[in-house]
């Protein structure tokens, strides 16, 4: 709804959509960048799709691509400014 999306207004969203969809996860804040760990039993299927998902996002909303690595019930995200 905001003209100019910045990168702390895309975690503030993927944070809320994490706790509202009940994923455990944990963010770190190092050397400008943020980590998203993100915990789940939903096999690779679930991973596969966040994976897109959320790299999809990033590009359209900030033009920006995101390090994903993902495994069975394991997704780390790293975003940086």
């Amino acid at each position: 709804m905001k003209e100019n999306i910045e990168l702390d207004d895309f975690l503030r969203f993927l944070r809320t959509w994490l706790t509202a969809s009940w994923m455990q996860h944990n963010i770190v804040i190092k050397n400008d960048s943020y980590r998203f760990n993100i915990q789940h039993d939903l096999g690779i299927k679930w991973s596969l799709y966040v994976k897109t998902l959320v790299s999809e996002l990033c590009q359209d909303i900030l033009g920006k691509a995101v390090d994903i690595k993902i495994d069975d019930n394991l997704i780390s995200l790293v975003f940086t400014e």
